[in-house]
């Protein structure tokens, strides 16, 4: 089934895949210290994103609207605008 606590990237390769693993419902990922490279879009409810270290995403953080109660802490966003 579904977990809904991930960490990347030991149980998922990337911030987005472990996004869209998440149940529907939501759930809690866990990024180990590092550079992760392209656009992260939460789709979901009540998801959280937590850097563990030195956490870097090099593209964008994208929220739909029904991404309510989505949590970010931890993260620092490189955002490109191209």
């Amino acid at each position: 089934g579904e977990k809904a606590e991930l960490r990347v990237p030991a149980d998922v390769g990337s911030i987005a895949a472990a996004v869209d693993a998440l149940p529907v419902s939501g759930g809690t990922i866990h990024v180990d210290a590092g550079f992760y490279e392209g656009l992260v879009l939460v789709s979901k409810p009540f998801v959280k994103i937590f850097g563990v270290g030195r956490v870097t995403i090099r593209g964008q953080v994208v929220f739909r609207e029904c991404a309510m109660g989505a949590h970010l802490r931890g993260l620092r966003i490189d955002a490109s605008c191209s």
